[in-house]
């Protein structure tokens, strides 16, 4: 014979599954409604960057990718600059140098 504890455990375990399984299931559908704004958001930028190195570049993307068609960036030279002071500031150190 079953009591009156074993009923309520045999109706509300399926219940708390059920529950627990629908609110997994809103999860999800939140989940993909982001992603398909975020995949739409994205190929928008994307065209949007496209067409913004054609702007800049003035070629298409497809050839702005290629590396042949690139020319070589310069080494970088490093130039040192220095500044001399004038002739009466270098007899004033001289001086102090020799004291």
């Amino acid at each position: 014979m079953a009591t009156q504890f074993d009923k309520i455990k045999l109706y509300l375990f399926p219940g708390l599954v059920s529950v627990l399984g629908l609110v997994i299931w809103s999860i999800v559908s939140e989940i993909r409604s982001d992603m398909k704004f975020l995949m739409s958001q994205y190929s928008a930028d994307h065209v949007r960057i496209d067409n913004l190195e054609r702007v800049v570049y003035g070629k298409s993307s497809a050839s702005a990718d290629n590396e042949s068609s690139r020319e070589p960036v310069p080494p970088y030279k490093e130039q040192t600059v220095a500044v001399i002071p004038d002739n009466r500031n270098l007899k004033h150190l001289a001086k102090k140098k020799a004291l």
